[in-house]
């Protein structure tokens, strides 16, 4: 029996820029970060219980030097990871015995890491401490859609395959969000113990309302602009409903890591003469995103392949309509024709087709955009996710 707050150590990305904005000392100042990840997520609400003592640890290459910050009754441990192409050549093993090395000077009682394919998950599985692995993407399905480009980032993410699989065999604990998560985890690991449970989403979703659906004109995307995310097919069913309904924008909210599919995707928005009706916004905190859903007539994911995007979520909290592609875990999201639309990937008049559909009948857009926001708020209630969160640690003791 413990006779003190549990320890919990949280091990992912963070967004240190801006959670610690200005109190840190950066060797760039340029970097991506996911601005609400279950990371952020969990940590945030874990911390309102006093039965709990949580930690962050956390890498990030940027940082001049490891920093001890303690913020909303949460400790952070910020440390300065490996550049791109030291983790390649290491195969995340620097990285991973930092982790485990910041673990023993903790001594957690529990540890849960984030997504299966980096060095959290490997310190996490090969750490002497009760865990847990959240799985987050899926990489060795998801690669399959990624178009090969032989550059570090698509060695990272051979290297990725390769982690993925060996801390799958061997660690015992998972949460899918998914049966496809449950599924890739089953046919690697028979004995793994898989706890199906729901991601949290920021709270500022739920608390955002919807505007009536015949005053609103944007579609929105939101998540990591990129081919295989379905962004050129996005584009042309865009293009494909536009004479019908020219007073329709369309806006994709995320970062585009790569300059040459920025430059070929904004080309390709001049070459269907659509400049004018088409926005890149980047990357936004919670508050742009909840509003600009609040404000969209729909929300369009057609990812060649995904786990659980935490951007569909997103917009069913809020009450926006989502067409989502038939792919991954997004089945398992959104229940088609109920709470949402499920068009087959690569297939921009399929796409193109269900946005008209939610675009000719706002009654029907209305109805899905309801039933959307009811199921979330049953499935992605926090109290009950944490109360099921706090159970999996006390049984992991």
């Amino acid at each position: 029996m413990i006779n003190r707050p549990v320890r919990i150590a949280l091990l992912g990305t963070f967004p240190v820029r801006s959670k610690f904005d200005g109190g840190l000392e950066f060797t760039t100042s340029f970097s991506f970060e996911h601005p609400s990840s279950p990371l952020v997520n969990l940590a945030s609400q874990l911390a309102l219980d006093k039965e709990l003592d949580v930690h962050v640890v956390t890498l990030h290459p940027h940082l001049k030097k490891d920093y001890l910050i303690e913020n909303d009754r949460v400790t952070y441990h910020l440390l300065r990871g490996g550049r791109l192409s030291l983790q390649i050549l290491t195969f995340y093993q620097l990285d991973k015995n930092r982790l485990i090395s910041m673990l023993d000077r903790l001594r957690p009682d529990v540890v849960q890491a984030f997504g299966t394919e980096g060095p959290y998950a490997l310190a996490a599985a090969e750490s002497r401490y009760p865990s847990i692995i959240y799985i987050q993407g899926v990489v060795n399905e998801l690669v399959k859609s990624t178009p090969p480009k032989f550059n570090l980032n698509w060695l990272r993410l051979f290297m990725s395959q390769f982690t993925e699989k060996n801390v799958v065999t061997m660690a015992g604990n998972f949460i899918a969000e998914s049966s496809f998560s449950e599924g890739f985890v089953r046919r690697l690991n028979q004995s793994a113990k898989i706890h199906r449970m729901k991601n949290l989403i920021h709270p500022l979703y739920f608390q955002t309302g919807r505007k009536p659906v015949d005053s609103l004109r944007v579609i929105l995307f939101v998540g990591r602009v990129t081919e295989e995310k379905g962004v050129f097919e996005l584009l042309h069913a865009f293009a494909e409903i536009h004479d019908k309904h020219p007073e329709i924008n369309l806006e994709f909210i995320g970062p585009i890591h790569d300059p040459a599919e920025d430059a070929k995707l904004r080309a390709s928005v001049r070459e269907l003469g659509l400049a004018e009706w088409v926005s890149f916004s980047g990357l936004q905190p919670v508050s742009y995103i909840a509003e600009r859903l609040a404000e969209a007539c729909m929300m369009a994911y057609p990812s060649y392949m995904d786990t659980s995007p935490n951007s569909i979520y997103e917009a069913m909290a809020v009450g926006t309509s989502v067409i989502g592609a038939r792919v991954g875990g997004i089945p398992d999201m959104i229940e088609d024709g109920i709470t949402g639309l499920l068009v087959q990937p690569r297939d921009s008049s399929s796409l193109a087709g269900a946005m008209n559909f939610l675009l000719d009948y706002p009654e029907e857009n209305q109805r899905v955009g309801q039933n959307a926001k009811f199921a979330a708020r049953a499935e992605l209630e926090s109290a009950q996710t944490i109360r099921n969160i706090k159970k999996l640690y006390m049984s992991l003791l």
